[in-house]
C-alpha cells in the first residue's frame, strides 16, 4: 500500500510540475514574442515536446529557450522582472555567448543567445566556475546555419509553442541520431553532439 501511495504521489507531483512549467513558459514566451525576440524551444525542452509530447521530462530541472542575438533587446530583462521573474544569473556578454537564467513560480528557464559566424551558427553553455580562479570557460555548441533558421508552431495541450523550422535536424545535431532512446546518465558539459572543442568565434580569430 505504501508503494502505491508513493507512486500516486510521484505521478501527481509530475503532473503539477508539468502544468506549472507549461504555464510559466507560455507566459514567458508571450512576453518575448511581444518584444520581438522570436524565441524557440531549445535543448531538453525541444526534445521533450518532440519526443515526449510534454514540456519537461521528469528528471529535468529547467526549461530552455533559444533566441538569435539580433532579435534580443537588453530592455527585456527589466520587463521580465516587472512580470515577476527572478534573475538567477547572466553569463557571457551580449557580444559573446550571452545566457540569461530566470525563475518564476519555482520554474527555471534558461535563455540562450545564438550567434552567426562565417562558418557556423553557435551558442555557449558556461562551465562551472574554476575552483582556483572562479572563472567560467565557454562551452561552444555549433550548428549548420540552416538548422537555426525559421520557426514554426506546435500545439501542446492548449498552448502553441514556437520551435525551429528544422526541429528534427536540430534535435539530431544536439542529441545525435539515437535521440529517440532515453539516456539515463547525461553530462551537460560533455555529452551534447553539437559540442565543438575547436570552434573559435570570428571576433576572437
Amino acid at each position: 500500500m505504501k508503494k502505491i501511495r508513493n507512486k500516486l504521489a510521484s505521478i501527481a507531483f509530475g503532473f503539477v510540475k508539468e502544468k506549472r512549467s507549461l504555464d510559466v513558459i507560455a507566459d514567458c514566451l508571450e512576453l518575448l514574442e511581444r518584444e520581438g525576440a522570436q524565441p524557440f524551444l531549445a535543448y531538453g525542452t525541444a526534445l521533450a515536446v518532440f519526443r515526449g509530447n510534454t514540456i519537461i521530462f521528469k528528471h529535468d530541472t529547467d526549461c530552455d529557450l533559444g533566441i538569435r542575438i539580433e532579435n534580443w533587446n537588453p530592455a527585456i530583462v527589466q520587463k521580465l522582472i516587472n512580470k515577476g521573474y527572478e534573475i538567477i544569473h547572466e553569463l557571457g556578454t551580449l557580444q559573446h555567448g550571452y545566457e540569461l537564467s530566470i525563475r518564476k513560480n519555482q520554474v527555471k528557464i534558461d535563455l540562450f543567445m545564438f550567434y552567426t559566424s562565417k562558418s557556423r551558427t553557435w551558442n555557449c553553455l558556461w562551465d562551472l566556475p574554476d575552483s582556483a580562479t572562479g572563472v567560467r570557460r565557454p562551452i561552444y555548441h555549433t550548428y549548420d546555419h540552416e538548422i537555426i533558421e525559421g520557426r514554426r508552431w506546435v500545439q501542446l495541450e492548449d498552448k502553441k509553442l514556437p520551435v525551429l523550422q528544422n526541429l528534427e535536424k536540430y534535435i539530431v545535431a544536439v542529441y545525435g541520431p539515437d535521440w529517440r532512446i532515453p539516456v539515463l546518465k547525461w553530462d551537460w558539459r560533455t555529452d551534447h553532439h553539437c559540442l565543438d572543442k575547436t570552434f573559435i568565434p570570428d571576433e576572437q580569430r
